[in-house]
């Protein structure tokens, strides 16, 4: 019986001493409400994101945790691992906190600004063992409306749209947490939640998306172009938007005439074709944004439906590979190089890119 007993004394000390154990995670908790209803925000995802240093060019994947308000605009986010994060919400026509955090357009890194956060951008400390709670009021931001139509007045649906923000120096950024939108079957659109500032709207459609680095994030081989008319932001309609607003008439026309197919070929110096490549055009003087092509196994290249205008066109990251029974194995690599060209009375073809070898 003592043996008995020593043993079950034992065994309810290591359950004791187990539960006594502080969590290796902590929790976050909280409500969020809508300033202009006063009312909860429901149904919106909330998720925890580390602050991300302008200085790491790359960010390791990190542990997602995130939840969903409900009825009454509360969450709980549990096994979260300890460390500082921002707390942030997506609500469709709210703006979000994410575009206040680098690489948001809003963030003071990028946009400059020397003002303190917004009251909805909240950051929390997650200790082990702890709950944090954070209280949000989701600010409602303005909206730009319009459509996108062939010149014939025919509607182009699926058309993708993103609201560029400008700088006072000029340049550009992209929105994360409210950006892009899309045409409705009757050439609709309508980008809601963005906080103040002035706005170029994009129009991108016909062509396969490819990357293009040291441009904009992405491009395609078919039509891009601005509200206003044309691929030149700096003939881009710009639209101011201040508080909860809508601009609507923000229309694109896609031009039935006046727009021209480009092509040509990527080749080295000896004048032998390069098979690899992505290939740039974009209005003379302004690179930020461009239509892209990969070049083809045949070291050929192509674009479609470009309005009339001079444009730079300019290979990046070319280089010509060997094909062993389906195996590929790189020969050389080649010099970016660009030449321009006038697109305005026909189709352009013949385009030839020569690029230098890099030793």
């Amino acid at each position: 019986m003592k043996a008995f007993r020593a043993v079950m004394l034992l065994l309810f000390l290591a359950v004791t001493s187990a539960t006594a154990q502080p969590s290796a995670s902590g929790s976050v908790t909280g409500v969020v409400v809508c300033d202009d209803t006063h009312g909860p925000a429901r149904r919106a995802y909330v998720y925890l994101q580390a602050p991300i240093s302008r200085e790491a060019r790359f960010v390791a994947p990190q542990e997602t945790f995130g939840g969903t308000t409900d009825a009454d605009g509360a969450f709980a986010i549990s096994d979260v691992t300890p460390g500082e994060y921002y707390v942030v919400v997506f609500s469709p026509g709210y703006i979000s906190a994410r575009d206040y955090l680098f690489p948001g357009a809003m963030s003071a890194k990028l946009s400059g600004a020397q003002e303190a956060l917004p009251s909805f951008v909240k950051r929390v400390s997650v200790v082990a063992g702890g709950t944090e709670h954070a209280a949000i009021e989701l600010k409602r931001g303005g909206s730009i409306s319009g459509t996108v139509s062939y010149s014939d007045g025919t509607p182009v649906p699926y058309v993708g749209l993103t609201p560029k923000l400008k700088s006072k120096q000029g340049d550009f950024a992209d929105l994360i947490g409210n950006g892009a939108s899309h045409t409705d079957s009757l050439g609709r659109y309508r980008i809601e939640g963005l906080p103040d500032g002035s706005y170029v709207v994009l129009g991108g459609m016909e062509g396969a998306m490819v990357p293009v680095f040291g441009g904009d994030q992405m491009g395609g081989s078919g039509l891009t172009i601005f509200a206003g008319g044309g691929m030149r932001p700096s003939q881009a309609r710009v639209i101011v938007v201040t508080g909860p607003n809508e601009y609507p008439g923000v229309n694109i026309t896609i031009p039935l005439s006046g727009v021209y197919e480009v092509g040509g070929a990527l080749a080295a110096a000896d004048g032998h074709r390069l098979n690899q490549g992505l290939v740039r055009l974009f209005p003379a003087g302004e690179p930020r944004f461009s239509s892209a092509a990969p070049v083809e196994a045949d070291g050929s290249f192509h674009f479609h439906r470009i309005p009339g205008d001079r444009y730079t066109i300019r290979v990046e990251d070319a280089s010509d590979w060997k094909d062993n029974g389906g195996v590929r194995t790189l020969v050389q690599k080649y010099r970016s190089s660009s030449v321009d060209v006038d697109v305005a009375e026909g189709n352009v073809s013949g385009v030839l890119l020569t690029a230098d070898p890099i030793p």
